[in-house]
C-alpha cells in the first residue's frame, strides 16, 4: 500500500478479504540513514533487488541476473540436497542425516524415521523457493527491442522450470518407492 492516506476500501479490500503482511518485527527506523559501504553508496541487501530503470535494458538484465544469483547461491544448494537425499533414499531405502537425534540408537533396522516426510518437506521448500523466483522473473516486463533481456529472462525461466521438473520427477519416484515399500509390509 503505497499511500497511507487511502482507505482499505479504496484498495478493494472488503469484509472477509484475506491480507498477507510481509515484514519483520523490528520497529521502522526513524532517523538512521541506510548503511553504506566505503564508497559512500548504499549496500545492496542480498534479498532485495537492485533499483531498476525498466526503460534501460542493462538495468533489466541486472535485475534478472540478481534473481539468478539468488537461485544459484541460495536455492540450488537446497535443490541439490533434495536430489542427493532422494537419490540416496531410492537406492538404499534410507537417508543419512547430520542430526543424530533423528536417528535412534536403538533402531536395529538403521532406517531414519519419517524419511519420506523429511524428503517431502525438503521438496516443498525447494519447490516453493523456485516458484517464488520464477514468479519474480516472469513478472519482469520488457520493453520492445530488449532482445538481450528477453533472451536472459527466457534462459532463467527455462532453468527454473527445468529444476522444478527435475525435483518433481524425483518426488514421483520417491512416492512410488514409498508405496512399494508399504505394499511389501
Amino acid at each position: 500500500m503505497k499511500d497511507p492516506n487511502m482507505s482499505l476500501a479504496q484498495y478493494g479490500i472488503r469484509t472477509g478479504s484475506k491480507i498477507m503482511m510481509i515484514g519483520d518485527n523490528s520497529p521502522p527506523s526513524t532517523s538512521s540513514p541506510a548503511p553504506s559501504s566505503r564508497s559512500g553508496t548504499p549496500q545492496q541487501d542480498q534479498n532485495k533487488p537492485p533499483a531498476v530503470d525498466m526503460k534501460n535494458e542493462d538495468s533489466v538484465v541486472n535485475l534478472i541476473d540478481f534473481h539468478m544469483d539468488y537461485i544459484t547461491t541460495t536455492v540450488m544448494p537446497i535443490v541439490e540436497e533434495y536430489v542427493a537425499k532422494a537419490t540416496e533414499y531410492l537406492e538404499t531405502g534410507d537417508i543419512t542425516t547430520t542430526d543424530t537425534a533423528s536417528r535412534p540408537a536403538s533402531a536395529e533396522s538403521g532406517t531414519t524415521p519419517n524419511a519420506p516426510k523429511k524428503l517431502a518437506d525438503l521438496h516443498a521448500k525447494a519447490a516453493e523457493l523456485l516458484l517464488q523466483r520464477l514468479l519474480k522473473i516472469d513478472a519482469v516486463e520488457l520493453e520492445p527491442g530488449f532482445d538481450r533481456a528477453r533472451s536472459r529472462r527466457r534462459e532463467a525461466v527455462r532453468f527454473v522450470q527445468g529444476q522444478l521438473d527435475k525435483i518433481d520427477g524425483i518426488k514421483e519416484r520417491v512416492k512410488a518407492a514409498v508405496a512399494s515399500k508399504k505394499g511389501l509390509l
